[in-house]
């Protein structure tokens, strides 16, 4: 039986919200069929029913914004060698996504992205991410490029720092956020992680990144226009990750 434990989050004026993770991560990226599984993964995580075949995943666990993945020599698996890895499903559409894999053994990260039915699903060639360019074409490959770029840079989303995408999400379906890795002082072309947002989405949104084998968590405040940071974002390990684009997709 999984254990369903009653955690808090901090609000934009400072107070916390009460919350149970199972139902409020339906609440913040619309899971439909969000599920986790008493098996233990690195540091006591609750990881997904293990699979056979990585291309089951868009199918057996649809939807959810991150989970950890435990299993060696799976078919179609991004490599052979990788038993841990961090796994994000991003849904672009009804009948298509992105799968973004990262194997916490090599810290190498892959993504491949599914097309069609539930039951016929075609899947691309795993490729491995050396750019953000990678992201954006596995992105593209699904939305036939109804998307545009609304904003670049790298910012840390500190407390009081607020980005306008030049598309609101009132003139768009969904909102993409690029997350990359921060290190040396500036930001860095891997360890990327997207976030899916939508105008039915308003208010707090929480993101958990996993960056050389140390979770990293973001949080943002959405509105129809802009999108602002937390003081939290500023605290370590928080700051090793920062907002480098938000792509609205049409």
């Amino acid at each position: 039986m999984t254990k369903i434990v009653r955690m808090s989050e901090k609000t934009q004026d400072g107070s916390l919200q009460p919350f149970y993770p199972e139902t409020h991560v339906q609440g913040l990226v619309g899971a439909n069929s969000w599920q986790k599984f008493p098996t233990s993964g690195p540091d006591g995580i609750l990881l997904p029913k293990l699979i056979t075949d990585w291309h089951k995943v868009f199918t057996e666990v649809t939807d959810s914004n991150s989970f950890y993945l435990d299993g060696t020599n799976l078919d179609n698996a991004p490599d052979a060698t990788s038993r841990y890895w961090s796994v994000q499903l991003v849904r672009v559409n009804a009948k298509g996504g992105v799968v973004l894999a990262t194997s916490l053994t090599t810290n190498v990260q892959y993504v491949a992205t599914a097309s069609g039915a539930e039951n016929s699903i075609k899947w691309s060639a795993w490729k491995q991410i050396a750019s953000i360019t990678d992201l954006d074409n596995a992105i593209n490959a699904i939305t036939s490029n109804r998307n545009v770029t609304a904003w670049t840079g790298g910012y840390h989303m500190d407390a009081g720092k607020v980005v306008t995408p030049s598309v609101s999400l009132a003139d768009c379906k969904e909102w993409i956020i690029y997350w990359s890795k921060y290190s040396g002082g500036e930001a860095k072309d891997y360890y990327f992680y997207t976030q899916v947002v939508t105008s039915a989405q308003m208010g707090g949104h929480s993101m958990l990144m996993k960056m050389d084998a140390v979770e990293i968590y973001k949080y943002l405040y959405i509105s129809e226009t802009t999108i602002t940071g937390s003081a939290d974002n500023m605290d370590s390990p928080n700051s090793n990750a920062v907002m480098r684009k938000v792509v609205a997709v049409k």
